[in-house]
C-alpha cells in the first residue's frame, strides 16, 4: 500500500513539474505601451555575449506547422538564450494563438524559453522593437519559413561575435546608381552587395532602439515610408547600421539554407544545380512578383537617400565560410602540399582567385593583421613576392577581400590595386530575372575562392 501511494506520488510529482516546466518555456504576451521607454533601452554590458535570442517574424496562419518545426530547432541550440516569436497578423484570432502556443510547447524538447508576442500592429517596423525581455548583445532577426542548418548558424553568431557592430546575413543585395536614368536601383551583383536581407539577419541588440526610438525626424519620416511601402525595413535597417559604422555587412556562407517561401523549392528537394561552394543551398528568391517587388525597393533606396541627405551603404566582397573544399580550389596532390589554410587579402578581378598559372594582372597580398593570433604567423618580411599592401595602413579605405586558401610557397605577383570608382551598368533584363539565386551571386562557380569583404566603398 505505501509502495502504491508513493509511486502515486511520483507520478503526480513529476506530472506536475513537466506540466510547470512546458508552461514556463512559453508564454503569451503583449509588447509593454512604450517600447522606447527607460527600461527598453538597457546598458550594453548587463547582456549576455556568450549566446544569442531569436526573433522569429510571424503572420501566415498557413506556416504554422513550418514555424514550429523553426522554433524548436532553435530553441535546443545551446546558444540560445531566447526564442520570441512575433506574431503580426492582426485578423488571427485568440484561439488560434492559444493553439499555435500550446503547439509550440509541445514541439519545443530545448532549454531555451519561448515567448509568443502579439505585434501591436502589421507594420514591418514592428519587428525592430526593443524588447525588455531580450538578455543578449545580439539577436537574430529571421522569417517564419526560412531554415539554416545550425552549423552555419553557430559560425555566423561567431562571425557577429569578432564584428559586432556589423551586420551578419545568409542572403545579400545591392545597391546600384543606374546612369542612364540617373537614379539609385535594387539589384544583385556576381561580385559585391551592400546589404543583407533580414530572412536571416544578425545585429547587436541596440541597433533594435536605434531603429525604432534613435534619429529624430529624419528617421521618423523613414519608418512612415517603410508603412507606406509595406516593404524595406530591411533596407532602412542596412541604411541606420551602415551610417553608424561606415561599413558594410558581412555576408556567410551557409551548408544548408532554405527558404520555403519560394515556389521552386517545391518542384524537387535540392538538386546537383543548387550546390554552392560550401554545400546544398537551395535557391532562394524575392517574391512571385519580381519585377514590381524589385521597383518598390528602389523606390525606398531612393526616399531613404533622400531624406537622409546620403547614401550611407557600403559595399562589401565575397562571403566568410566555414571551411573551403578542394573541389574548385586546387588539384590535391600538385598544388595542395598540405592541410594548412592561409588566410589572404586580395584585390578583387576579373580572373578566378586561383587560376594557375596566375594572370599577369592577378593580385595577392598577405595580412597577418586581420585576425586576432595570425600576426607573425606567415612569413611575412621573408618572401620576395609577398608583401603589405600599402593600403593596410588605412584599412577603413581600402575595397580589398579576405579569403581562407590552400597554403602553399606560390611565386604569385603582386601589383598595386587602383581606385574602383566607376559605378556598374546595370544588370540586363534576363540577368536580372535570376537575381534571386542567393547562394552563388558572389562568385563562387567554378574555381574561385571565397572570402569576405573588410570594408565598403561609396
Amino acid at each position: 500500500m505505501n509502495l502504491l501511494l508513493t509511486s502515486l506520488f511520483l507520478l503526480f510529482f513529476f506530472f506536475f513539474f513537466f506540466f510547470f516546466q512546458s508552461y514556463s518555456v512559453l508564454s503569451l504576451r503583449i509588447l509593454e505601451a512604450d517600447p522606447c521607454g527607460p527600461t527598453s533601452h538597457r546598458d550594453p554590458r548587463t547582456l549576455r555575449s556568450d549566446q544569442i535570442t531569436i526573433l522569429i517574424n510571424g503572420f501566415s496562419e498557413s506556416r504554422i506547422p513550418l514555424l514550429q518545426s523553426i522554433t524548436a530547432a532553435y530553441s535546443a541550440s545551446p546558444i540560445v538564450s531566447a526564442v520570441l516569436v512575433l506574431w503580426g497578423n492582426p485578423s488571427t484570432s485568440a484561439q488560434t494563438l492559444e493553439e499555435l502556443a500550446h503547439n509550440l510547447t509541445l514541439s519545443s524538447f530545448g532549454s531555451a524559453a519561448i515567448s509568443l508576442f502579439r505585434q501591436p500592429s502589421s507594420s514591418l517596423n514592428a519587428r525592430f522593437l526593443p524588447r525588455p525581455t531580450v538578455e543578449t548583445r545580439a539577436v537574430l532577426i529571421c522569417d517564419d519559413d526560412v531554415e539554416i542548418d545550425s552549423k552555419s548558424f553557430a559560425f555566423a553568431f561567431r562571425i557577429w561575435g569578432a564584428n559586432p557592430d556589423r551586420l551578419i546575413g545568409f542572403f545579400a543585395r545591392s545597391h546600384d546608381f543606374d546612369l542612364s536614368r540617373k537614379e539609385w536601383i535594387y539589384t544583385v551583383h556576381p561580385d559585391r552587395y551592400s546589404i543583407v536581407l533580414t530572412k536571416s539577419m544578425i545585429l547587436k541588440t541596440e541597433y533594435l532602439f536605434q531603429y525604432s526610438c534613435g534619429g529624430g525626424a529624419a528617421m521618423h519620416r523613414m519608418r512612415e515610408i517603410v508603412d507606406r511601402m509595406r516593404n524595406c525595413e530591411d533596407i532602412l535597417m542596412n541604411f541606420v547600421v551602415g551610417d553608424e559604422v561606415n561599413a558594410g555587412p558581412i555576408l556567410v556562407g551557409a551548408e544548408r539554407a532554405r527558404d520555403w517561401g519560394d515556389a521552386r523549392n517545391d518542384k524537387d528537394d535540392i538538386d546537383d544545380g543548387r550546390r554552392g561552394l560550401m554545400g546544398e543551398v537551395a535557391q532562394v528568391g524575392l517574391s512571385s512578383r519580381r519585377g514590381e517587388h524589385r521597383k518598390r525597393r528602389g523606390e525606398c533606396i531612393r526616399e531613404f537617400h533622400r531624406v537622409m541627405g546620403k547614401m550611407p551603404l557600403r559595399y562589401s566582397y565575397g562571403k566568410v565560410v566555414n571551411s573551403v573544399g578542394e573541389q574548385g580550389l586546387c588539384q590535391k596532390e600538385e598544388i595542395c602540399p598540405s592541410d594548412e589554410k592561409a588566410l589572404v587579402l586580395y584585390n578583387p578581378t576579373d580572373t578566378p582567385l586561383l587560376r594557375l598559372p596566375p594572370p599577369p594582372d592577378f593580385s595577392i597580398i598577405l595580412n597577418s593583421d586581420l585576425v586576432p593570433g595570425l600576426k607573425d604567423i606567415f612569413l611575412l618580411g621573408q618572401s620576395k613576392t609577398l608583401k603589405q599592401d600599402k593600403y593596410e595602413v588605412g584599412k577603413e579605405q581600402t575595397n580589398s577581400c579576405l579569403a581562407i586558401v590552400p597554403w602553399g610557397q606560390y611565386n604569385l605577383p603582386v601589383t598595386s590595386r587602383g581606385e574602383e570608382e566607376e559605378m556598374s551598368d546595370p544588370m540586363d533584363a534576363e540577368e536580372v530575372d535570376m537575381m534571386d539565386t542567393d547562394e552563388c551571386n558572389f562568385g563562387c562557380s567554378g574555381g574561385t575562392a571565397t572570402a569576405f569583404g573588410l570594408d565598403g566603398m561609396d
